[in-house]
């Protein structure tokens, strides 16, 4: 699993958080960490994020201990400028994930 350099802040939403709005500061990071049934990288891509507020940093999988086809896709968003974001993913069966970042 990856993380954040130290002493950088950043922020977990799940698949329960579907739909939510969260407060971010500048500097800290946006880590949406979704279901996966198999480590296909373009089963979340992000289709939608406002780019002149978020920056897309990287996307990776992690497996289930047990079974390497079942885990988490975890895509981080670095915050840029202060502003409201709207992420927005949407996998190759169409299920869609989104939610809206509050940047101060």
């Amino acid at each position: 699993m990856s993380v954040p350099p130290v002493g950088v802040r950043f922020v977990r939403l799940y698949d329960r958080d579907n739909g939510k709005t969260v407060g971010l500061k500048l500097g800290e990071e946006l880590h949406v960490i979704l279901p996966e049934s198999s480590p296909n990288p373009t089963t979340w891509p992000p289709v939608l994020y406002t780019q002149v507020i978020l920056r897309f940093v990287q996307m990776y999988f992690t497996p289930d201990p047990g079974n390497s086809q079942v885990g988490t896709r975890t895509l981080a968003f670095c915050t840029l400028k202060s502003g409201q974001a709207k992420v927005k993913l949407t996998t190759t069966g169409h299920t869609t994930w989104e939610c809206t970042a509050n940047v101060k």
